[in-house]
């Protein structure tokens, strides 16, 4: 299972003409017999992937619309279940919980969508710990592993489920 999840990804790197060595963010969804997804989460499997793809794979759930997709998702089916695999840039990932519950002046999407707004590969290369917004005359400070990852593989790898 690992191998076709693998396989797509690979299949929509090419179709977005990336190189080897750029890096990506993989978002994994399934409907039916979750045998996909539950294979992913072993340990083997999930080390198979992440070899491979030098990342974490990241439920469906945390693909947001703010962030930059390489290529139309793929789709299909597999075993008994229907797969849908995706590929982004890394972007910054959004703890949506954390958000609501510290920020609920201000919906989620609305604060991703300014943060999807940033370089985001000039502003992790200034590796702040927080990333400070100002909506409505109010201020919004997001803290690196509390609010925000600068991936869906970084909040994978801390243990954040879609």
């Amino acid at each position: 299972l690992a191998r076709d999840v693998v396989g797509r990804v690979q299949k929509l790197r090419k179709a977005a003409g990336l190189e080897v060595a750029d890096l990506v963010d993989v978002f994994v969804g399934e409907t039916g017999d979750d045998a996909i997804t539950k294979a992913l989460a072993t340990p083997e499997q999930a080390e198979v992937v992440k070899t491979k793809l030098r990342c974490n794979v990241a439920g469906i759930g945390l693909l947001k619309p703010w962030m930059p997709h390489l290529a139309p998702a793929d789709e299909g089916a597999v075993h008994n279940s229907s797969l849908t695999v995706a590929i982004t840039r890394p972007a910054i990932t959004l703890v949506d919980d954390a958000v609501a519950d510290d920020f609920s002046f201000v919906p989620v999407d609305i604060v991703g969508q300014l943060v999807g707004s940033f370089d985001q590969v000039k502003l992790k290369a200034a590796s702040p710990n927080s990333i400070k917004l100002k909506v409505d005359a109010q201020t919004i400070n997001l803290v690196l592993g509390k609010h925000f990852y600068w991936s869906a593989s970084d909040a994978v790898a801390a243990g954040l489920k879609a």
